[in-house]
């Protein structure tokens, strides 16, 4: 009886000594770049997904960068679940009305993300590059 107890304890110790379950968000998993540069251009008044959809797990982070080719445009930027459209009420780390802009969030839902850009201009396109990345 008491080598069984042993060998329990042995392989308790292990067990806790390896972890148990996987990380989420930016405290653990691994980063996976989504888009590593992309150069795209929107129109003037026009609002749309410019990279994805991509799935992302529950507890998913998300960041990325947007880099205004002259630095005179001005958009709207942020992660949303492909079944909102255009709609940043439900965006993460939205950034309005901005030139170039670094933003993101923590703790998504499960679901399927566009990288949603508005060019606010009146006139001319907005031109820019995307870098994205998701940790899980």
């Amino acid at each position: 009886m008491k080598t069984m107890k042993l060998v329990l304890s042995i392989s308790t110790l292990a067990v806790l000594m390896a972890g148990c379950g996987g990380g989420g968000g930016r405290s653990g998993g691994a980063t996976t770049v989504l888009v590593p540069s992309d150069a795209i251009q929107v129109p003037a008044g026009v609002c749309a997904p410019v990279e994805g959809p991509y799935v992302l797990p529950d507890g998913a982070s998300t960041d990325f960068t947007i880099t205004d080719v002259d630095n005179t445009d001005y958009l709207d930027v942020g992660v949303i679940d492909s079944a909102y459209g255009c709609n940043f009420n439900y965006a993460y780390g939205a950034v309005l009305d901005a030139n170039s802009v670094r933003s993101g969030d923590d703790n998504l839902p499960y679901g399927y993300y566009d990288l949603v850009v508005r060019c606010t201009n009146l006139y001319y396109p907005c031109q820019f590059s995307v870098h994205w990345t998701a940790t899980y």
